[in-house]
């Protein structure tokens, strides 16, 4: 029992998961999934513990203990794949493709994904939520006005961060708060300090690369063609769109996620037969194996063959793989062992926010949790932040800053969920989004100028941590 107590060291710490991180990059690189590196991670961790004498069944099972809290993220992105394949067969992906072309114009396309998305997720509280039903019709209609994906999917995603950090029923302001003993309304109102500056820039630049796609260059014959198409292949009606209605309908209820997706599925299996037609093995086998049909425009049939269950198998290996990873990593103490020398030493207000949000990061990084990342952070800086009379609203704010790096790493859970269900890579957004670039900037800056800063009051709340807290979001 003494050796399994035995603390891993800064250099063996750091090495592990520069050697890791190395095989990551370079697969990235060479366009390889990251599945098979974080696979050969495992190993790596193996061998750090017979070098410091630890029971490897001991880190392993703690990496089948994250699997099992991650489980959830699985199985809503398998649900997803076969909520796709449902709105096809419905019709309510075309419909909703359909009249986003007849209503938008391309030079404000951009802007418009960023706010729809913003909204939806104040509203349901959810970016997967939100990504996953209006998120993926958006994508749908980017194509079709030759907006390439990447950009797409970079307002999508950047507008689902955005109201994510402002709505008091999304699970980051709900978590932060409550592990730091801060008010979450507080939280949310100095929270616009850095949320807002970090999306008007990002939404200034989208109104530019907007305006390359609705000027004088713009195809429209390629849109009046794609109409035609879907017009011809599918009952395009309001009534198609009666599916989606239920999903945002179920998620606003706040009916748990994976409830409310089967009630899109079971609405559009219904619309799909008894208004598309459908026989009842055509609308099940999709939702299994994905749509394959040929309209005889390129365009169209890249929108339709897509969907089902096997078509997400990709993403929950990498998941699979990356949370056991992160789990093996955290009970071996890596992510402790580099932490515990530093933040003591940090002197100003402006180093210690910047450190609470490097933290995340490197949480986020090493073992691809985000609630792991805010639980970690808030042990390390809830007694600093205490004793150094600072507010927690202050601590929960550069936490939930700090979790949008999250997205900086291709083997995140988040990010793989993200890219498995817009069907986009990594590489692709990275590039347009400036907001997660923007948004520590804003943070660090409130800190050191103290425009923003909320002083701390005389009474301090409660602190909950770790599970108890993790919790009371679920």
């Amino acid at each position: 029992m003494q050796n399994e107590e035995k603390k891993i060291s800064v250099f063996q710490s750091v090495l592990l998961l520069v050697i890791v991180m190395a095989m990551i990059l370079w697969s990235v690189s060479v366009n390889i999934n990251i599945v098979l590196p974080l696979l050969f991670g495992w190993g790596v961790v193996y061998i750090f513990t017979i070098i410091n004498k630890k029971d490897f069944t001991v880190i392993f099972n703690a990496g089948l203990d994250s699997l099992r809290k991650a489980a959830g993220a699985m199985i809503l992105i398998m649900v997803v794949g076969v909520l796709v394949s449902a709105f096809i067969s419905a019709g309510t992906l075309q419909s909703f493709i359909y009249y986003g072309l007849r209503l938008i114009h391309p030079s404000y396309f951009l802007i418009g994904s960023f706010i729809i998305l913003s909204l939806m997720t104040m509203a349901i509280g959810t970016t997967f939520g939100s990504v996953a039903s209006v998120g993926i019709a958006i994508m749908g209609i980017g194509r079709v006005l030759g907006i390439p994906d990447g950009l797409t999917a970079a307002t999508i995603l950047s507008g689902a961060q955005f109201g994510n950090r402002l709505t008091p029923i999304a699970d980051t302001p709900i978590l932060t708060s409550t592990l730091t003993g801060g008010d979450m309304f507080k939280h949310i109102k100095y929270q616009l300090w850095t949320a807002v500056p970090s999306a008007i820039i990002p939404l200034i630049i989208y109104y530019f690369l907007g305006m390359q796609y609705g000027g004088n260059d713009f195809d429209s014959p390629i849109v009046s063609e794609v109409l035609s198409v879907l017009e011809a292949n599918t009952n395009i009606s309001v009534i198609t769109l009666l599916p989606f209605v239920v999903l945002i309908g179920l998620m606003a209820a706040k009916v748990q996620a994976i409830p409310s997706v089967l009630g899109g599925i079971v609405t559009a299996a219904l619309i799909a037969y008894f208004y598309q037609g459908e026989d009842l093995v055509s609308i099940l086998r999709p939702m299994l194996s994905g749509h394959q049909v040929e309209t005889g425009n390129y365009i169209v049939n890249q929108l339709l063959n897509q969907g089902g269950l096997y078509s997400m198998t990709s993403s929950v290996f990498t998941i699979i793989v990356a949370v056991i990873f992160g789990g093996m990593i955290e009970k071996l103490g890596v992510i402790n062992s580099i932490l515990s020398p530093i933040v003591p030493k940090l002197k100003t207000r402006t180093s210690l926010t910047a450190m609470v949000i490097l933290t995340e990061y490197f949480v986020n990084m090493a073992a691809s949790a985000s609630h792991l990342g805010h639980i970690i952070t808030a042990e390390f800086f809830v007694p600093i932040f205490k004793e150094r009379n600072e507010a927690p609203e202050m601590l929960s704010r550069a936490m939930a800053d700090g979790m949008s790096g999250s997205m900086f790493f291709p083997w995140h859970n988040m990010t793989i969920f993200f890219t498995g269900v817009l069907g986009v890579t990594w590489g692709q957004y990275m590039p347009y989004m400036y907001m997660i670039y923007l948004i520590p900037i804003f943070n660090i800056l409130s800190a050191k100028t103290g425009i923003g800063w909320l002083e701390k009051e005389q009474e301090d709340t409660v602190i909950i941590k770790g599970e108890e807290a993790l919790n009371e979001t679920v």
